[in-house]
């Protein structure tokens, strides 16, 4: 999938074909990785799979560089009121910073 944007700084995923597979409806995207993708709706960040089914819900604070974060060992890093949190792919935080 490929990321696809607006001039109203809307973001979404079309496929080789340029069909789009997920509307362009998010203000900021990172890549899929692992068929999951960091996405950011209301200022706040979560998680969406290829169907756009929220993974990790969006209550996360996190902003650039962490657009370049991706699904590695099957965590990504994600922040919440500054401090550091590693969730998994069902949504878990498996560590966080105290």
């Amino acid at each position: 999938m490929k990321k696809v944007g607006d001039k109203d700084f809307k973001w979404g995923f079309i496929d080789c074909s340029g069909d789009t597979i997920i509307d362009l409806q998010y203000e900021e995207i990172g890549n899929f990785s692992e068929n999951l993708a960091p996405v950011c709706k209301n200022d706040k960040w979560g998680v969406i799979n290829t169907k756009n089914e929220i993974v990790v819900p969006f209550e996360y604070d996190n902003k650039w560089p962490f657009i370049f974060y991706d699904f590695k060992d099957d965590l990504i890093l994600m922040y919440k009121k500054g401090k550091q949190n590693y969730i998994n792919r069902n949504g878990v935080i498996v560590w966080e910073e105290k």
